[in-house]
């Protein structure tokens, strides 16, 4: 799972560093990751997994490091959370019936719940 994270990372993060030269407990945001490079890792993950992450989990602290990250999405493959909540699950298919897709909803998201506090 690790690898697949890092591959989303290196995708979705906009690091200054390799990842592939951070260790997994290595801050993020100390190798350059954003919050709006976050919000882009977290909805890959959230596509890549078919999870979403509740409100509660949108902090610094989830998205510090890859082994955070990890931690976070083995809890919803591993059922302690609920991967797919009712109101998001077309989100999960690629977008909704209206013809969105997941990046617009995903933007919504943030516009709804307002930017992630880190």
């Amino acid at each position: 799972m690790n690898s697949k994270i890092q591959t989303i990372i290196r995708a979705h993060g906009r690091l200054s560093v390799d990842i592939d030269k951070l260790g997994e407990n290595e801050d993020l945001y100390d190798a350059g990751m954003t919050s709006h490079a976050t919000v882009n890792v977290m909805l890959a993950l959230e596509n890549h997994f078919d999870i979403e992450f509740p409100d509660s989990m949108l902090s610094r602290k989830t998205f510090a490091s890859i082994e955070s990250i990890a931690e976070a999405v083995a809890g919803f493959l591993h059922g302690e959370l609920p991967r797919v909540r009712g109101r998001d699950i077309e989100r999960h298919r690629g977008g909704d019936k209206d013809g969105h897709d997941a990046h617009e909803m995903g933007q919504a998201k943030i516009a709804c719940h307002g930017a992630p506090p880190w």
